[in-house]
């Protein structure tokens, strides 16, 4: 399971010092009725005061989310005995909260916020402290510089100006969590969706008329095959459909839903609609980066915001930012070296950087929120969900090599080029299936190396130890005596088995340039792991499989399963040795055509299946990339040509990265 959420979030809050804001609870922003700013005239009220000194404290961190210092700590029980704060705050409260706000809501927010830690409590209660203001409140309290050394006043501007804030950012944060949401529910629950279609009643027949349409490629032949000049590989039309449904949901969420302040009213921490709005999209593009991705564009719209405002110096030097840098650049290089070059020359390389740098991006993140808000507005929600889902992921795939456990394969050579490798003991080979294998002693310096194989179950290549006989006397059956039909019993008390899986793999640079003729090699398998669905397939009149090389390793396990199967194979001449080792199986292969030296004429094969008569042709293809693209636009055109008369099922298993 590759990783799914990643990405960074940057908070602008320090252009207003509001001392820490804790919440009690963690999660997403206005999802089972997590808020952080209940009530808001409460918060307002607070905010508005926090930022003044008092006289047991000198300074009072800025930013507004810092907890869990000395300093944060100290603050915390400063306040929490101080009476002119308290009372200042209670007072605000009292005078600007309308008459709908409960009691004990502010009794809650009393306990759990005004202090700025939640294990300190204030001395006095909401109540209390309202009933030991003994006289009026008059003075206002103004200037960065003021000591809260008596109970004072904010003007109701400033307060309505602190309030709005709060109530647009939450509003903003809200809609971040419900987009982000979306997004990940509808990558997540789209396929299954769409697979389980075909268990509905009357939705075969439109889906057999609907696959056609976006088995090919969007452009011209190329799918398996990367274009010209390695940059990439080109979906095919259901798989461009999804992910046009994705991007085109990451478009909409990043350019609706925004509400302002500006104008119309003032933003405490913007100056101007500009800011405020780029301020808006900076952070859902930071929760949708966690969501979904889009790191560069937050990254740029962070450095754009800050340059506008001014801060972008200070907030270089700080923790959170550079935390954010990391994960952004860690980013980036996962998607360089996930370049198809890359894949193919360096498979090893590519693997380690992606792991490492995947790694380094969740911490990145991880660090760039915990400086920023240490869990102040439930952004950690995100990637709770990414270390789990990783997590999981290595723990099961962990799980299935110990469950196989510990195995010694035989290594032996099948031409230049080609190893065979047996490993006895597994009982789980099945078509359309993949096992990723480890071999640790191979390079010790990488242990972890492994790659994924298609396998045939060894008993496909190999006759039984104990071949049936009929004792057929014509004199016994004559005088009616007992005959025999079976197995010849063993008769040298040893243990005999067909299990395990054997692998054909091309030696190339890395790993599996690395095979050697050995017996008892130390291997460790992981799976097996599903390649392609085979139910449709094996349910179908007629099951065509095709194969160049060693993707005949893919196809030989669909023979056993299905009563009318063909087989088309093609080798180049090169790999003669390869059909002489698999001349057993081959030769008990009633349909086939094996071409050695030449390539398949894959249109006129099809064309001839189609024309045969069959309701259902299943084809699967295992091999080369270019012939893989090749099936694919036959089949494709050959099911809009038959509509209606032939119906074909195509799985295709490239051996292609």
């Amino acid at each position: 399971m590759k990783l799914f959420f990643l990405g960074l979030l940057v908070f602008v809050s320090s252009t207003v010092a509001t001392g820490p804001v804790p919440v009690s609870r963690s999660g997403l922003a206005g999802v089972d009725g997590f808020t952080f700013y209940d009530p808001y005239c409460a918060h307002g009220c607070f905010r508005c005061f926090s930022s003044f000194k008092l006289s047991c404290t000198t300074i009072v961190s800025p930013g507004g989310h810092t907890t869990g210092t000395e300093a944060a700590h100290n603050l915390a029980v400063c306040r929490s005995s101080n009476f002119p704060y308290l009372s200042s705050i209670a007072w605000c409260i009292q005078l600007y909260c309308p008459s709908n706000v409960r009691a004990s809501t502010v009794e809650k927010f009393w306990e759990t916020q005004i202090t700025g830690d939640v294990k300190i409590l204030p001395k006095w209660t909401y109540g209390e402290t309202l009933a030991n203001i003994t006289t009026p409140v008059t003075e206002v309290a103004e200037g960065k510089e003021l000591i809260l050394s008596t109970t004072m006043l904010t003007t109701h501007d400033s307060w309505k100006t602190t309030q709005d804030t709060l109530i647009y950012f939450f509003r903003e944060t809200a809609q971040e969590s419900y987009y982000g949401l979306s997004i990940c529910l509808t990558a997540f629950a789209l396929p299954i969706i769409l697979t389980w279609l075909g268990c509905l009643p009357f939705m075969t027949t439109v889906l057999e008329q609907i696959k056609p349409w976006i088995y090919p490629s969007i452009l011209r032949t190329y799918h398996d095959r990367p274009l010209p000049y390695l940059i990439g590989n080109v979906p095919t039309v259901g798989q461009g459909l999804y992910i046009a449904v994705v991007a085109l949901l990451n478009i909409i969420f990043l350019v609706v839903g925004y509400k302002c302040l500006y104008p119309n009213h003032v933003m405490q921490w913007y100056v101007n609609h500009y800011q405020e709005l780029m301020a808006y999209w900076m952070w859902r593009t930071g929760v949708l980066a966690f969501a979904n991705m889009p790191t560069l564009l937050h990254s740029i719209l962070a450095l754009v915001l800050y340059q506008n405002t001014g801060s972008y110096d200070d907030s270089l030097k700080t923790k959170w930012w550079i935390w954010g840098c990391v994960a952004t650049v860690a980013a980036v290089i996962i998607m360089l070296t996930s370049v198809v070059v890359l894949r193919q020359r360096a498979y090893e390389l590519f693997l380690m950087t992606h792991i490492v740098m995947a790694v380094i991006c969740v911490v990145g993140c991880w660090y760039h929120i915990w400086y920023g808000y240490e869990g102040t507005f439930g952004y950690e929600t995100w990637l709770y969900a990414t270390i789990a889902v990783w997590f999981f992921d290595r723990l099961a795939r962990l799980g299935r090599i110990l469950k196989t456990g510990i195995k010694r394969a035989k290594v032996s050579d099948v031409g230049p080029t080609i190893a065979r490798v047996d490993i006895p003991g597994i009982r789980w080979a099945a078509p359309g299936q993949c096992v990723y294998v480890y071999f640790p002693t191979l390079n010790i310096l990488r242990p972890w190396d492994n790659h994924p194989f298609s396998m045939i179950p060894t008993s496909t290549l190999v006759r039984p130890r104990h071949s049936d006989r009929a004792e057929l006397d014509p004199a016994n059956v004559e005088k009616n005596h007992t005959v025999t039909v079976g197995s010849q019993p063993a008769t040298d008390n040893h243990t005999y088995t067909t299990s395990g899986l054997t692998l054909f793999i091309r030696k190339r640079a890395g790993m599996t340039g690395s095979l050697k003729l050995k017996t008892g090699l130390l291997t460790l398998l992981e799976g097996p792991y599903p390649t392609i669905p085979t139910r449709a397939v094996l349910q179908s009149d007629r099951l065509v499989l095709i194969g160049g090389g060693i993707g005949i390793t893919g196809l030989l396990p669909f023979l056993q399963h299905h009563s009318n199967a063909k087989l088309f194979y093609s080798v180049k001449a090169a790999d003669q040795s390869l059909v002489d080792c698999l001349r057993p199986v081959l030769d008990n292969i009633h349909e086939k055509e094996i071409v050695v030296g030449s390539r398949l004429d894959i249109d006129g094969l099809l064309r001839n299946e189609a024309g045969l008569g069959w309701a259902k042709i299943a084809v699967v293809v295992c091999g080369p990339a270019g012939m893989c693209d090749d099936v694919r636009a036959v089949v494709s055109m050959l099911a809009r040509e038959k509509s209606g008369s032939c119906s074909f099922e195509l799985e295709v298993d490239a051996f292609s990265w």
